[in-house]
């Protein structure tokens, strides 16, 4: 899928069957530091972008990418240090691969770490969940978001304060409901 120089890890794999392609995205060392990378695959399993689409290749590290379908477009967050702390930055693509967001959008950002990002779609919008340090201890926070890009949430929902951490969450959708899980301590 990806043969660029450094290393090129974290990958994550989102299928849109409504265009029949896979979409896998992943963290990229060619330009240095970490940047978000990813590919269009058709239902051959064809590589069809070969040298890869940046999706972010902003200042500082990008890094552990998550991502989903909502049958027009691919969501793809990640954590972003552009900032000097990790903040969770997502970008639009498109089903023919242009990034509608070359330059992200800010998903959830605040004065401690905001890390591990997952997302899914749930019909109507997206929803973005990660693992936040507001508190200086890790708790999992969410937002949604529109298919056009729009942050309804901008401080974020708590979906886990509990007083230990917790940490690196997944979502999913089905049957209505939105279920996440994380690691908690």
């Amino acid at each position: 899928i990806c043969t660029a120089q450094n290393h090129q890890n974290h990958p994550w794999v989102i299928y849109d069957s409504v265009n029949s392609l896979a979409f896998v995205v992943w963290q990229d060392g060619r330009n240095g530091l970490f940047d978000i990378y990813g590919t269009r695959l058709d239902s051959s399993g064809v590589v069809i972008d070969t040298g890869g689409i940046a999706i972010s290749t902003a200042q500082n590290e990008q890094s552990f990418p998550s991502g989903t379908s909502d049958g027009t477009n691919f969501l793809i967050v990640w954590q972003d240090n552009r900032n000097g702390l990790f903040d969770i930055f997502g970008s639009r693509v498109s089903s023919s691969g242009a990034v509608l967001e070359p330059n992200g959008i800010p998903l959830a950002t605040g004065a401690c770490d905001q890390s591990y990002p997952a997302v899914s779609f749930d019909r109507i919008n997206y929803f973005v969940v990660w693992q936040d340090s507001r508190t200086n201890v890790a708790d999992i926070y969410g937002a949604r978001v529109t298919r056009s890009g729009i942050v309804l949430d901008p401080g974020g929902i708590p979906i886990s304060t509990a007083p230990a951490p917790q940490y690196f969450p997944a979502i999913v959708f089905g049957a209505g409901l939105s279920l996440a899980v994380w690691q908690d301590s």
